[in-house]
């Protein structure tokens, strides 16, 4: 363990946020994971504090004309920070993939493979197949030398060629054909009498060497191919000068083409062509020459001209020119001739899973001769690193060129885990936000191992996490706490794991030792009398036909390792399907014609709303705050409205909106802050300087209500709202459900999309609960990872909030991985048994005793 002050990132007088002056002490090159309840300031510390401060050093270090862009960027309320090393964040949500994003683009797989397609791909021409290659007349002249001695060697200058009338290259424009691949509007007695002016006294005509005077006018016209002999030798010591100078005479003569006959001892004959243009030999189609930007489809030189790289026309369907993979032809057509591995184009690499890319690669490193490898072999060596990584990370599941946007927000955070285990860098300080998310126990322990081989490297990992084999991998904890909010923001526990669960004084170290045991909600098992929810033959993505049974009116967890068909089965099947037939005005259909993606769904009659509770469905709109997202932003703007001095100046409810003219802060738009975009570095978000972060102008900010402004009232949390419209029921009411969930300790006026997954889940969850009792028996509940973001006692609170919606009649479906809450279920329905390919079926299904006695269900070994 580190010992030595240098060994030590040091941090003193930490405030941001709701963190109280903390001090504490990191390990360097160690693990070291920051747990605590949701709320309690772990991301505060971890990346508002330590990861701020390392990016504002890194921009210092920047010339000072670039500074003076920067000067904007606030330092972190914190009075001191040493040891600190160059910091890499991965957060839990870091905005959303571009639409020519790819697995393979976030994982830095695409730049290896246009790196290795370039060096080591032999190109082909897309429409005859055959190998398109340049050569310089100094290259062919040394490989002419290395012929048999005795060798008939005829060089020719290629004249006339008559198939395709012109020449196009390879992004589409038309060019005038070359002298080589033939004048073809000229007839082929005006090629014979120019190499007669040329002083040429043979040719190649058709296949025959004649003389010129041999050949009439006729025959040249009706011939097909015309080539001018510009020498003729015999392979043997002593030719190199005048080889190299027919050859160079050839190629310069026909504007880089040639053609030389090889007539050897053995009676073998072939015929060389070649050019330095880099063209097709039959086609006569001269093509651009391929660099690694030929191999992007986010570069105009490889991007496909009918779809710029997307993949699609507008209308969704496959673009009809390059089929849906995005380049253009040439680059489409590019191999590896290399024994073994050779075959598959770029794009076919990259429609493969990773496990398959993973093998063709290790093919391909075995495969490579050596002078290849000493070319390419540290760019396959790093290619294979990556496929590693990701495997581990359990995504080998995952097709290559699978786009970004279509990932989960956990599988795209270890995507850009592996990215960052790939860049082998040492002593950097990564910080993690949730690298488990989504992830289920099965496949956490391969990547608590990921995270040990990061740190092994030489680096500092800090990760926010409540995984309990995560945190019993780690070397160090910060135990933050005791609550959450106010409550919270101090440091309760630092020092190794193994002291930590022995601390009392530790929330986390008491739940892993089993001092402190977890809230279990009463179950509710199905009986003979209770309706299920069924969904037949469901195929959406993976899923091979599923069918799956919820009872009504209970708790169901859909639980699996990663990539197994949970969320296409609740969401894109279950939750497509039935929030389309629940929509107002829409048409209670019968049939196969009212499902998608499945052969039907019965019992879906009995639902006049879903509610879909996922990271998906949190804003992302700075103006959306907590009080607008309860509905209770207009009851209070009516309350300042009602004010004596807002009635005097004629102040309606609209004058305490941020979101309309004349009482909100200009400068800001009412948003209360100045968004700094940055080309090199995420944008940044800093205090509006005109209203402070108030929102408002100085007019509106001078009516008061109870002794408050309007941006004093959104200051206030929602624990200390609910006390404070005591006497007004409804807002009461609203604000202490906030409460119940564990949301108390958030601002009145937080923007929804600063939250975090787990409180974006509750928050979602309140407004549940404050509906009307007699509604919710019809109601449909389908979470996503309701758990994610949060700690052990966290998960308690939610699974109290999760039965109370159940006993008021409610039926729940969630998708989750952490072992607290399948344990708590009423009914489990496991997918697997892999992911990808692999998964996609009913593992088992049944109260959590049946899923027990499975021995193929993985979820089974954790009940």
């Amino acid at each position: 363990m580190a010992g030595s002050k240098g060994d030590w990132i040091e941090v003193r007088g930490a405030r941001e946020h709701n963190l109280r002056d903390v001090s504490c002490r990191i390990p360097r090159g160690r693990l070291t994971v920051v747990t605590g309840l949701s709320g309690s300031g772990k991301s505060s510390l971890a990346f508002d504090t330590l990861f701020a401060e390392g990016q504002r050093r890194y921009l210092e270090s920047l010339p000072a004309r670039v500074r003076a862009l920067l000067e904007k960027l606030p330092r972190p309320d914190v009075d001191f920070v040493g040891g600190l090393a160059p910091a890499i964040a991965v957060g839990q949500f870091a905005g959303a993939p571009g639409p020519r994003a790819t697995l393979a683009t976030a994982a830095d797989l695409h730049d290896h493979l246009r790196l290795l397609f370039a060096h080591l791909g032999t190109p082909h021409c897309p429409r005859c197949g055959r190998v398109v290659r340049s050569v310089s007349p100094g290259a062919l002249a040394e490989r002419l030398l290395r012929e048999p001695e005795g060798t008939r060697m005829t060089v020719m200058s290629p004249m006339l060629r008559r198939p395709p009338e012109a020449v196009e290259r390879s992004n589409g424009r038309t060019v005038a054909p070359s002298r080589g691949a033939g004048r073809r509007t000229r007839d082929g007695s005006a090629y014979l009498a120019e190499a007669v002016q040329s002083g040429f006294v043979r040719v190649r005509i058709d296949g025959a060497v004649r003389m010129i005077e041999e050949v009439s006018r006729e025959e040249a016209d009706a011939a097909r191919e015309i080539d001018a002999v510009v020498d003729r030798l015999v392979a043997k010591d002593g030719i190199r000068t005048r080889l190299a100078d027919s050859v160079q005479l050839a190629m310069e003569r026909s504007g880089g083409e040639i053609r030389v006959l090889l007539q050897r001892p053995d009676g073998a004959e072939d015929l060389l062509e070649e050019s330095d243009r880099f063209c097709c030999p039959d086609c006569g189609i001269v093509y651009d020459r391929l660099s690694p930007a030929s191999f992007s489809f986010s570069s105009r030189a490889g991007a496909c001209p009918e779809c710029e790289g997307l993949g699609a026309a507008p209308d969704g369907s496959p673009c009809p020119a390059c089929g849906g993979a995005r380049l253009r032809p040439v680059p489409l057509a590019c191999r590896l001739e290399i024994p073994g591995p050779g075959g598959p184009g770029i794009a076919g690499v990259l429609a493969m899973t990773v496990s398959e890319m993973r093998a063709w690669a290790a093919a391909l490193d075995a495969a490579l001769p050596p002078a290849a490898r000493a070319a390419a072999g540290s760019v396959v060596a790093g290619l294979r690193e990556r496929l590693d990584f990701l495997e581990e990370a359990g995504l080998g599941y995952l097709a290559a060129d699978r786009a970004a946007a279509t990932l989960s927000g956990g599988e795209l955070r270890r995507v850009r885990l592996a990215s960052a285990l790939g860049q082998r860098l040492g002593g950097v300080l990564y910080v993690l936000d949730e690298p488990t998310a989504g992830l289920h126990p099965h496949d956490v322990e391969r990547l608590a191992a990921l995270l040990l081989r990061l740190r092994d490297r030489g680096n500092t990992v800090v990760a926010v996490e409540h995984d309990e084999a995560v945190v019993r991998a780690a070397d160090w904890a910060l135990d933050l706490g005791p609550g959450a909010g106010s409550e919270g923001g101090r440091v309760v526990f630092e020092g190794p794991v193994e002291r930590m669960l022995a601390s009392p004084d530790s929330p986390t170290g008491r739940r892993l030792s089993g001092a402190e045991r977890p809230w279990t909600p009463r179950r509710r098992p199905p009986d003979p009398a209770t309706e299920f929810l069924v969904v037949e033959g469901a195929r959406a993505h993976n899923l091979q036909s599923v069918s799956a049974s919820f009872p009504v009116g209970r708790i169901s967890v859909v639980t699996g390792v990663s990539g197994s068909g949970k969320s296409s089965l609740v969401e894109d099947v279950l939750g497509a399907n039935l929030s389309r037939l629940a929509a107002p005005g829409a048409a209670r259909r019968r049939g196969a014609a009212a499902w998608t993606d499945c052969e039907a769904i019965l019992g879906a009659e009995r639902f006049d709303r879903v509610v879909e509770v996922g990271v998906a469905a949190r804003t992302r709109s700075p103006r959306s705050i907590l009080l607008t997202y309860v509905g209770a932003w207009d009851a209070i703007r009516a309350l300042y409205a009602a004010t004596p001095l807002a009635r005097a100046r004629g102040y309606t409810a609209s004058r305490f909106s941020f979101n309309a003219k004349g009482g909100r802060c200009e400068a800001c738009k009412g948003e209360g802050s100045v968004r700094l975009e940055m080309s090199f570095l995420p944008d940044a978000t800093v205090p509006c300087e005109e209203c402070g972060g108030r929102r408002f102008n100085r007019e509106t900010l001078d009516v008061h209500w109870s002794g408050r402004s309007v941006a004093d009232l959104l200051e206030l949390t929602a624990a200390e709202g609910a006390e404070l419209f005591q006497a007004i029921p409804p807002l009461r009411r609203t604000l202490a459900i906030l409460d119940d969930v564990g949301l108390g300790y958030l601002k009145l006026g937080q923007p929804v999309s600063t939250l975090s997954g787990g409180e974006a889940q509750r928050l979602l969850l309140a407004c549940g609960l404050a509906r009307p009792p007699r509604e919710l028996s019809r109601t449909l509940y389908l979470l996503d990872e309701p758990s994610a973001g949060q700690h052990a006692a966290d998960i308690d609170r939610l699974l109290r909030q999760l039965a109370r919606l159940r006993d008021a009649g409610a039926t729940v479906v969630l998708v989750d991985h952490r072992p607290q809450v399948f344990r708590a279920a009423d009914w489990i329905v496991d997918l697997g048994p892999g992911g990808g390919s692999a998964g996609g079926r009913v593992v088992a299904q049944g109260v959590p005793a049946d899923v027990r006695r499975c021995r193929a269900s993985l979820t089974a070994r954790y009940l």
